[in-house]
């Protein structure tokens, strides 16, 4: 009796390995490829999981076209208490201490690295590994949207304080900068820019000092607001306000805030979409509110002039979208996480 309920139990793990083996699924040769293919779709559903746990939920439109880059300067600085910045959703203590404990901004922010030039080369030597390229550029844009949510999620002690931010501000800064194709990419733009705007966005509230210059910026802005996403276009605006409101307050920056003021009212007056027009009149207000240099600048590009030519164009573009009833498009990013 005991050899044949030894040998059936034999006979359904032997069953349950063939269960389990797919090998012979497989075409020859493709065992590696579709190996590679699954870790990387792990990888990203991972990212998506993580960037859902630390969304709030979705405002309403009308919520959402009320929200102005100065109102996240209030809403920022009301964040900062005792313990510092204080989260924008309720994570639980559990999750908040299991995200820290295993390192995940630090590992979200390595996935948002180009892939390795080694990798690349030995997929583009292969015509059936090519699409893994595209693959591994939609992890690191998954690492980036991620990298946003952290960012708004976590107080600045437990992204590293002020080093850790200027860490991560001089990694985005090599992203960005380190190839003229990259910012030609619109995933790839409403991703960096997502991540830029929250960053600095939280430097600025904490008053720490950028690590990367107004003209560099402005080249990301430039190509961002020619993109074709609306949300990019938003992301790149709220980026100009935010660093020229803190140059305003700087000696000798009267230049560079007449640059950022004409390349924000050129948008204001040019673009169709009425929310990335109303996007550039919040950052003009949060440029020019205040200061001898703002005040210099302002006169110079003869704003309030400027501002008063635009009063038609704007009751023109707000006819055309109530006849439209065109919508928003929520700032908090999301994803369906793949099956």
């Amino acid at each position: 009796m005991e050899e044949e309920m030894e040998e059936e139990r034999m006979n359904r793990g032997k069953m349950g390995n063939q269960d389990e083996d797919i090998s012979d699924l497989l075409p020859r040769g493709k065992e590696e490829l579709r190996k590679a293919a699954a870790l990387l779709l792990a990888q990203q559903t991972s990212l998506e999981v993580i960037v859902n746990m630390c969304c709030s939920e979705d405002p309403s439109d009308d919520e959402w076209e009320e929200t102005s880059s100065s109102d996240e300067s209030e809403a920022c600085a009301d964040g900062v208490g005792e313990g510092g910045l204080q989260s924008p959703l309720c994570l639980s203590a559990e999750v908040y201490s299991a995200l820290i404990h295993h390192n995940v901004p630090q590992k979200v922010l390595k996935k948002a690295e180009f892939p390795r030039p080694a990798a690349v080369d030995a997929c583009q030597r292969n015509a059936s590994w090519r699409s893994l390229i595209r693959k591994m550029h939609r992890v690191q844009c998954r690492a980036l949207t991620c990298l946003h949510n952290i960012l708004a999620a976590m107080d600045t002690e437990s992204l590293g304080g002020t080093a850790g931010l200027q860490t991560v501000a001089q990694q985005l800064a090599s992203l960005v900068f380190s190839s003229a194709e990259v910012v030609k990419e619109e995933e790839f733009l409403e991703a960096v820019t997502s991540a830029l705007r929250s960053l600095l966005q939280i430097m600025a509230s904490k008053n720490i000092p950028q690590c990367m210059s107004p003209q560099q910026l402005m080249s990301v802005c430039e190509a961002a607001t020619r993109c074709d996403v609306v949300s990019v276009r938003v992301n790149a605006l709220a980026i100009l306000g935010i660093t020229g409101s803190t140059l305003a307050k700087e000696t000798g920056s009267s230049d560079t805030l007449q640059m950022i003021g004409t390349a924000l009212l050129s948008v204001a007056s040019k673009d169709p979409n009425l929310v990335v027009c109303g996007e550039a009149l919040d950052a003009l207000f949060d440029v020019f509110a205040d200061g001898d240099e703002a005040e210099k600048a302002a006169r110079n590009i003869r704003l309030l002039t400027s501002l008063k030519a635009l009063q038609p164009v704007f009751k023109a573009k707000s006819c055309v979208r109530r006849a439209e009833g065109t919508t928003a498009r929520s700032s908090c990013v999301c994803w369906t996480t793949s099956r």
